[in-house]
């Protein structure tokens, strides 16, 4: 029979034993409890799948479009206003960011975007309300 420590107090004790005798803490292979492995993979799915979903496809569909590049922002502005076929209401107009709503709840943006390989562009998305 070979003998091994108790993880807890020390006492030698078999290494088929389950339990310590003299404290009564478990022994063997640690057991992990199923919701603590679970938790993070589901955590990090819904953080994965929000800021994944629809941001690199360039189809239009029902609820919007993203990932379409224009050179200028007037190309983006114009894009957005050909697709959703209404004049374009600016809410918000900054030098990296130009954004705004329509009457229909539509939501809409083009931003600056810059990559070392691409150089600096502008995507145009929206999304329906």
């Amino acid at each position: 029979m070979a003998l091994t420590k108790c993880k807890k107090c020390g006492t030698e004790i078999s290494t088929k034993a389950k339990e310590c005798p003299k404290c009564a803490a478990p022994q063997g292979p640690k057991q992990y409890n199923v919701a603590i492995l679970i938790f993070p993979l589901i955590i990090g799915w819904l953080l994965y799948s929000f800021f994944t979903t629809d941001h690199t496809s360039s189809s239009t569909n029902s609820s919007g479009f993203r990932g379409a590049e224009f050179s200028t922002l007037e190309q983006c502005m114009t894009g957005l206003q050909k697709e959703l076929g209404a004049k374009l209401r600016v809410i918000i107009d900054e030098p990296e960011e130009v954004t705004g709503s329509q009457a229909d709840g539509t939501f809409w943006a083009c931003e600056k975007k810059s990559t070392g390989t691409k150089g600096i562009y502008w995507e145009g998305y929206y999304k329906a309300k």
